[in-house]
């Protein structure tokens, strides 16, 4: 885990870290079954087809990254429950995120990595960092994505990161988001209850301290949530 006051200092490190770590990944086996509800690197956590069911368990990834979840499944299609990646993960590949997705420690999204949030639910940020290295895009599902705790980051960049985020708008609450590089939201962004409608590109401020740092196009305002 990287300390959050500490996270503009460690992204270098803890990314080349993380990619190594990936490198040792396998996918998940799956009993033969390919519709995933969840999928991580080739890997699913998945339902039989057919009727409602309950799915509870957990799993994990060459013994790195643990998951636990507790699904209604109806058919191939998650109705209702949760997913919780407990460890350190690291997507350097398209990644599909179905359901109600909570990440309680760091994302790191490396060069190239794609994210698709395909759910009925938001993914949620509840207690850690994701990282988007350059190139990232990510495209979201009904209610796209969020992030919900007061200790929750996001590091964007460094370069150019494009965030489509579906029908509903991109939100942040809560402080310690840092900009690294341009970004383009192409949809609604809400930032601590406050909604750009239309979209928002953002660049670093030189100068304006840590915290939730965006800069609106039209006005040039910075925004700094404290």
């Amino acid at each position: 885990m990287v300390r959050r006051n500490n996270l503009r200092d460690s992204l270098d490190v803890r990314q080349a870290r993380q990619v190594r770590k990936l490198a040792k990944m396998k996918p998940l086996e799956s009993s033969g079954i390919n519709q995933g509800l969840v999928k991580f690197f080739g890997g699913y956590l998945v339902g039989e087809a057919g009727a409602k069911q309950e799915w509870h368990g957990d799993a994990l990834f060459d013994g790195n990254v643990h998951i636990t979840y507790s699904l209604e499944v109806e058919g191939n299609t998650v109705i209702g429950g949760t997913v919780s990646i407990i460890d350190d993960l690291t997507v350097s590949a398209e990644t599909v995120l179905q359901g109600l997705t909570t990440l309680l420690n760091d994302m790191v999204v490396a060069a190239g990595g794609r994210i698709i949030i395909d759910g009925p639910v938001p993914f949620t940020l509840e207690n850690g960092a994701i990282l988007f290295a350059n190139g990232t895009e990510i495209t979201g599902g009904t209610y796209g994505l969020r992030l919900a705790a007061a200790n929750a980051n996001v590091t964007v960049g460094p370069g150019a990161v494009t965030l489509l985020v579906g029908s509903t708008s991109f939100s942040i609450t809560g402080t310690g988001t840092v900009v690294r590089g341009a970004t383009d939201f192409q949809d609604d962004v809400l930032i601590n209850e406050r909604l750009y409608s239309n979209g928002l590109s953002v660049a670093p401020v030189a100068g304006v301290p840590s915290g939730v740092l965006w800069q609106d196009p039209a006005t040039k305002e910075v925004v700094v949530a404290l």
